[in-house]
């Protein structure tokens, strides 16, 4: 008798057993916001309860802290005191006009 492979169904992938799923892995949070420095988006939606989206439409009203350019015009940061200012009331918060 010959052993027949065993396929999986059409469509699933069949997994390794050291394949770490990224996408379902736990995240390592923050210890806490540091009060210098700036906070990119993969850490901030950790931390704010917003989507990316209202984040934008609230920093473009002044309700967020505007975000900064960190070199490149796609590396971009928050700065991590106006988020510990927006932390603290975010209903009151109003973005410092240069």
């Amino acid at each position: 008798m010959s052993a027949k492979k065993q396929l999986a169904p059409q469509g699933i992938i069949p997994r390794r057993a050291d394949h770490v799923d990224l996408a379902r892995a736990p995240h390592a949070e923050p210890q806490a916001l540091p009060l210098d420095g700036f906070t990119r988006w993969s850490d901030l939606k950790r931390i704010v309860p917003l989507s990316h989206e209202s984040v934008r439409q609230r920093e473009m009203a002044g309700r967020f802290p505007k975000r900064v350019r960190l070199g490149s015009a796609r590396c971009v940061g928050w700065p991590n005191r106006e988020l510990h200012r927006w932390l603290a009331a975010p209903a009151d918060y109003r973005a410092e006009t240069a």
